[in-house]
C-alpha cells in the first residue's frame, strides 16, 4: 500500500501540522498572558481584597493602551488614602453628598 517514499512524506508532513498547531496555541496563550486578569482583580474587589488586587497589578506591566489606563485609574481610586479621581466632582450635585456617604464609609 505504502511505499516507503509515501511513508516519508506522510510522516513530515504529520510533523509540520503538529508543530504548527502547537506554535500557533502558544502564541494565543502568549498574547492572553500579556493582559491583565480582570475577572480576577474584579473578584478581589468584589469581596473587599482591595489590597490582593493591588498587589497584582503592582506586580504587573501591561503592555495594553486599555490595561495601562485601567491599572492608573484603579491606583487612583484605591492606591491611596483619598481618592484622587475626579468621579464624584464630575457628578449632579444631587447625587454628589450621597456617592461621598457612600466612599467616605467604604
Amino acid at each position: 500500500m505504502f511505499n516507503k517514499r509515501n511513508l516519508i512524506i506522510c510522516l513530515i508532513v504529520f510533523l509540520f501540522i503538529i508543530v504548527c498547531a502547537a506554535y500557533s496555541k502558544s502564541g494565543h496563550r502568549l498574547e492572553q498572558s500579556d493582559r491583565l486578569d480582570l475577572e480576577q482583580i474584579y473578584g478581589y474587589g468584589l469581596k473587599g481584597e482591595i489590597d490582593k488586587a493591588l498587589q497584582k497589578l503592582e506586580a504587573s506591566s501591561p503592555n495594553n493602551e486599555e490595561d495601562i489606563e485601567f491599572k492608573e485609574k484603579f491606583f487612583k481610586r484605591f492606591k491611596y488614602r483619598e481618592d484622587k479621581t475626579d468621579y464624584i466632582a464630575s457628578r449632579d450635585k444631587s447625587v454628589k453628598e450621597l456617592l461621598t456617604i457612600y466612599r467616605d464609609y467604604w
